[in-house]
């Protein structure tokens, strides 16, 4: 998400319905859990901050994407050791590596192509000269490549979607994509738009401006549940009927800012301030509150195959949550060694998280959910794979799936 990585601001015009319903279900209950000492991570030295870390035991496959000019995309396999450098990657795209659900290499090596790398090494050029001057972005919706212009060329360019062979390639319109990839959709239009991208028709989205609100909202969250499309921003949650794009409910009190949402069931839990707060899915009534002690506005949900944490990067912890509750059950210091002024970015990988700290060692380095613990990159690894990570993308096709 997953953060969901926002591009822009919303005009959320909804308006802060008020709880009508039966006090005794309505009622929130607040709870302030016992606090949970995080787990100290080994430290590093000044040089190398993740030197302290065991070395991994996880056999994923990761590839860094660079930030540097002349630098080349790196891709290891943690079970053989093997690394591969490819020389032509495009830097000026902001995240230009993925990897197919096969397990396909894809990445930017020019700015208007592609470059596919198959299972058995071959390589697989794929120009899109006609459609796309300045590629921003690639990433998977599906089964299908999606590539995204940067912001300076949407008004000239158009959001690209193909299969890995390079067949069925369709164009969306010119115009600058939200970075939301939910349900199987690419949002664009403030939300009010969706694109299907194994057609590249532009689709009705959400009716984000039928309410009384005059105030305009900064989207920090956005979930697709089944029917049910859920908006968070600083200072309302909203329910939409995914068909219809209709408004279907608001919560009941005006919030203070919500940094992530995630659907729960029957509940939707939000971030809101140094809480969670539990919210009926339907409704969108609070039921209860949990003190959680994060920093507010920099703290969002991971999830890992039947777990859920709290990845508060301002306080450098990662906090695994009850899933029944919410209330913290356990906590483990990250290895960034306090605050950190750039995000630190989560990759789930089936049970595991790989992280980059930007402000740190700017490696990955991943979190063993089975062992409970962080781990560093083996040496030989990390001596190939050089500084300035920011994107990273993980073989799906390598990683167990989640339970």
């Amino acid at each position: 998400m997953r953060r969901t990585w926002v591009a822009g601001s919303l005009v959320l015009l909804v308006g802060v319905a008020c709880g009508c319903g039966d006090p005794e279900t309505t009622a929130s209950e607040s709870t302030s859990p016992a606090p949970v000492e995080a787990v100290p991570v080994p430290k590093g030295t000044a040089d190398d901050p993740l030197a302290g870390l065991p070395v991994t035991s996880l056999e994923d496959v990761v590839a860094r994407w660079p930030v540097v000019e002349g630098d080349p995309l790196v891709v290891a396999d943690l079970a053989s050791g093997q690394v591969d450098s490819f020389d032509d990657a495009e830097t000026q795209a902001l995240e230009g590596v993925t990897f197919t659900p096969d397990g396909q290499l894809v990445y930017v090596d020019g700015p208007s192509s592609l470059v596919v790398i198959t299972s058995d090494g071959q390589r697989r050029p794929i120009p899109l000269d006609d459609e796309i001057d300045d590629i921003e972005t690639v990433e998977m919706i599906d089964q299908r490549i999606v590539v995204r212009p940067s912001v300076e060329s949407a008004e000239s360019d158009r959001l690209v979607a193909l299969n890995a062979d390079g067949s069925s390639t369709c164009t969306g319109p010119s115009q600058e994509f939200e970075a939301f990839a939910e349900g199987g959709w690419a949002w664009f239009d403030d939300l009010a738009s969706r694109l299907d991208p194994v057609t590249c028709s532009a689709e009705r989205g959400l009716d984000v401006s039928n309410g009384p609100s005059e105030s305009s909202s900064f989207v920090s969250a956005f979930r697709v549940e089944g029917t049910d499309a859920f908006v968070a921003g600083d200072s309302s949650v909203a329910r939409f009927d995914l068909a219809s794009g209709r408004l279907e409910a608001t919560a009941d009190q005006t919030r203070s800012f919500v940094s992530d949402l995630v659907p729960r069931g029957e509940e939707v839990w939000i971030v809101e301030g140094a809480d969670l707060v539990v919210l009926d899915e339907v409704t969108l009534d609070e039921r209860r509150r949990v003190a959680l002690g994060v920093c507010g506005e920099t703290a969002t949900f991971v999830e890992a195959g039947s777990d859920i944490f709290v990845l508060d990067d301002c306080a450098a912890t990662l906090t695994l949550l009850d899933p029944s509750t919410g209330e913290p059950a356990m906590a483990w210091d990250l290895p960034n060694d306090g605050m950190s002024d750039v995000m630190v970015r989560p990759v789930v990988a089936g049970e595991n998280i790989w992280m980059v700290d930007g402000e740190q060692s700017a490696e990955p380095y991943a979190f063993n959910k089975a062992l409970g613990r962080f781990e560093r990159l083996p040496d030989d690894v990390r001596s190939q794979l050089g500084a300035g990570t920011w994107h990273l993308a993980v073989n799906p096709a390598r990683t167990p799936a989640p339970s």
